[in-house]
């Protein structure tokens, strides 16, 4: 995953999602929030070899527009990580 620096909007997002969801009764999770994205996810997870001055320096530092954000609920079966978008 990659890592997202400190965003004021994105924390009052954050805050503001979970003060409506415990309105609505729902079960947070306990561990930190940590802004992330998510690139890619494997069921069988492999290593990957990264020259960090090559490969991690040129993609340290990018900006991108969001044009949409959905929420995503996931469940660990047996058959791997199942997702559900909740938002519309």
């Amino acid at each position: 995953w990659l890592d997202i620096q400190k965003n004021k909007a994105l924390e009052t997002l954050h805050l503001d999602l979970k003060e409506n969801l415990l309105a609505k009764n729902f079960k947070l999770e306990e561990r930190r929030y940590v802004p992330h994205i998510t690139m890619v996810r494997f069921k069988n997870p492999i290593a990957i070899q990264l020259n960090v001055d090559k490969d991690v320096k040129k993609a340290s530092s990018f900006n991108f527009e969001v044009g949409k954000v959905n929420i995503y609920s996931s469940e660990k079966t047996a058959e791997g990580t199942r997702y559900r978008v909740l938002t519309p």
